[in-house]
């Protein structure tokens, strides 16, 4: 009887992280504008211009940072977090870098210009 349990319960958790990490990488997209830089997919965009993107979040107001589903997205998609000043982390995947700023209640991408980063 306890093995039909461990079993029945080994099942049950092995569907909810599945089920749990379809969610995280369902919800993104590689964005071409910014360097194929993951991006929310289900967010409103509420500015865009030629080298940036800002998202408005909806879901869970961001206290201490961006989501954690988004940074593990990030660093499963290649991007190393290469420094962090307050709200404002930079990540770099081979020679592209991009900036995110995230507050309360949206995300901000900006994809540095070879041009900034020579300086």
């Amino acid at each position: 009887m306890k093995k039909k349990k461990a079993i029945w319960f080994i099942l049950i958790l092995s569907l909810c992280l599945f089920i749990s990490g379809s969610w995280v990488f369902f919800n993104y997209v590689e964005s071409e504008k910014l360097d194929r830089f993951p991006v929310p997919k289900n967010l409103n965009v509420i500015d865009s211009g030629e080298d940036f993107e800002s998202y408005e979040l909806k879901r869970e107001a961001v206290i201490c940072g961006m989501p954690t589903s988004y940074r593990f997205y990030i660093k499963v998609s290649g991007w190393e977090k290469v420094s962090q000043m307050g709200t404002l982390s930079t990540y770099q995947k081979g020679n592209e870098k991009v900036d995110v700023i995230c507050q309360h209640d949206h995300i901000s991408i900006f994809k540095e210009s070879m041009k900034e980063m020579a300086e």
